[in-house]
């Protein structure tokens, strides 16, 4: 969790503009939505949300939230684990599986398919499916707190800053304050995906 007014206030400082007279509170939080955005397209575990979603008997398809950016898994079904099937895979060996009932045993979607999942069979009873999504979160006011791990919090002020440096384009030296957080957030991002991606493979090997 992050506060709104903290990340603001930081930037803030850091460009020797605590009053707002250069850079109003609004632009900090479109700059900061903006991040977020930025994150979320190659990160979106960031917000990652656990919930659980009825379903009713025959149901194969079930959406996600309103507020939801994409799916990231489905734990269990009523407390029995599903695990992940290719959607081809399926369509190859139950051309009719759509249609099949009984306990679910696997989840799926198309590859395009973000906000909806699929639950192979479909239960032949009221269910509940646990699963993971990416929030789509945005600051609406300095008041408000972000719902993004904490561990985000120097790409978010880096974008900030490559975006309020980015105003001033007339300037090289803006120019160049505003390229040098912009590669700062982009080394940030890759080192965390790396390093995410250590760790998962660490996981599965032991």
């Amino acid at each position: 969790m992050i506060q709104v007014s903290d990340i603001i206030n930081r930037v803030a400082k850091e460009l020797i503009d605590d009053g707002f007279v250069y850079w109003s509170a609004d632009e900090h939080i479109s700059n900061l939505n903006d991040a977020v955005s930025a994150i979320l397209f190659v990160k979106p575990e960031a917000t990652r949300t656990t919930v659980e979603v009825d379903v009713t008997p025959g149901q194969s398809r079930a959406s996600l939230p309103s507020d939801a950016y994409t799916i990231l898994s489905v734990n269990q079904v009523d407390g029995i684990g599903v695990q992940y099937i290719a959607m081809s895979e399926l369509d190859r060996l139950y051309p009719d599986w759509r249609n099949m009932t009984d306990t679910p045993s696997n989840w799926t979607k198309y590859d395009n398919e973000d906000t909806s999942f699929w639950l192979f069979p479909a239960p032949d009873a009221d269910a509940k499916a646990e699963i993971d999504y990416s929030r789509q979160v945005r600051a609406e006011s300095i008041d408000d707190t972000l719902s993004i791990q904490a561990t985000y919090e120097p790409m978010l002020f880096d974008y900030m800053l490559y975006r309020a440096y980015s105003k001033n384009a007339n300037s090289e030296a803006s120019v160049a304050r505003a390229n040098l957080h912009l590669r700062s957030f982009e080394l940030l991002l890759k080192g965390k995906s790396n390093i995410d991606v250590r760790a998962r493979q660490q996981i599965k090997q032991q």
